[in-house]
């Protein structure tokens, strides 16, 4: 196993650094009123989460990015410099920061935030920069996709290189988004991103016993050990997150979390395997702009009673504790398919 006694320890460090920033930072959150408002044309039974205070984010990336940093430097240490692992932590960490200002203004200026057009703007530019040191700066420039039962595609030429950065950019922004929108029920981004990266982990420690070298062993165990992180992190944060939650972790976490989970999936060339990991997060945001357009084309009708999706079993009856474990046992299913076709 790719986790190792020491590794284990850092984890378990993770995982009590967690718990213990939720509980500092909790009191400060809500002294400071830094509460979400909630959308009048939201489910009726969210109007009493009005004022739970957001940004707890931060109680599980503070310690998800300090122990991957330490991780990463004594691999360093160990097996040579590389440093496509901490490129990849940058943009996570930029983007979450672009969450967290998202977060103020809606929390301080307008309850609507940025604006989508000025959010994505920020957004695209953070991923055309990464998608640029991806394809052409970094040791090993990636210029390559997994197809299942066919194996893998390269693009070497120049011009290919240039429209597989569009893609990046447009795979980056597409699944982010998609994971920020299932952020809308107590504990469901966390728990169905808890499941995604537990089969992610389970696929890099597959690559893992086929590496040949130092270097990609080292590689593999940098994005796996930060997976399990996230996870022991992502399950001290469901402690303050479970319905009825206390803490939102808002866009500065959703943010975060779709670009880990898309941009670990893009460095070993899983994109296509976000379809099937990812299952729930793309169902959300196609029920999301299904809705907009068919409210669109038929002058004010609806196919969901509500979207995102999980907005239109809440108006079904069904509890969040409910739409949490059912859209996390299909998150399940999806990853044992998507491990079948992608590792095995």
């Amino acid at each position: 196993m790719f986790i190792l006694q020491g590794q284990g320890i850092l984890i378990l460090i993770a995982f009590a650094a967690a718990l213990l920033i939720g509980c500092i930072i909790l009191p400060y959150l809500r002294s400071w009123h830094l509460g979400q408002h909630e959308r009048l044309e939201g489910p009726n039974s969210h109007l009493v989460k009005e004022g739970t205070p957001t940004f707890g984010g931060f109680i599980f990336l503070i310690p998800f990015v300090f122990i991957s940093l330490l991780h990463w430097w004594h691999n360093n240490i160990a097996g040579g410099v590389t440093y496509e692992f901490a490129a990849a932590l940058l943009c996570i960490v930029l983007t979450a920061i672009l969450g967290f200002y998202d977060d103020y203004v809606k929390v301080r200026k307008d309850k609507e935030g940025l604006t989508p057009k000025r959010k994505s703007q920020y957004l695209l530019v953070i991923y055309l920069l990464y998608a640029l040191y991806f394809v052409f700066v970094q040791q090993n420039p990636q210029s390559f996709f997994v197809l299942p039962f066919y194996g893998t595609v390269t693009f070497s030429a120049w011009p290919l290189k240039i429209l597989f950065v569009l893609f990046v950019v447009f795979y980056l922004y597409c699944c982010s988004n998609a994971v920020n929108i299932t952020d809308g029920v107590d504990g469901l981004c966390s728990s169905v991103t808890i499941v995604v990266l537990a089969a992610l982990t389970y696929m890099l420690h597959l690559q893992i016993g086929k590496a040949s070298n130092l270097r990609d062993f080292i590689q593999l165990d940098n994005f796996a050990f930060s997976a399990v992180t996230l996870i022991a992190c992502l399950l001290a944060f469901l402690v303050f997150n479970f319905h009825p939650a206390r803490v939102f972790m808002g866009d500065l976490g959703s943010l975060a979390l779709g670009t880990v989970v898309s941009l670990y999936l893009l460095q070993f060339g899983w994109m296509l395997a976000f379809l099937f990991l990812g299952v729930i997060y793309w169902v959300e945001i196609l029920s999301d702009l299904i809705q907009f357009i068919y409210f669109r084309k038929t002058g004010g009708k609806r196919i969901f009673k509500m979207a995102p999706i999980h907005h239109h079993f809440e108006l079904s009856n069904w509890s969040e504790v409910k739409i949490v474990a059912v859209f996390s046992a299909v998150t399940a299913v999806g990853c044992f398919l998507g491990i079948w076709l992608f590792s095995l």
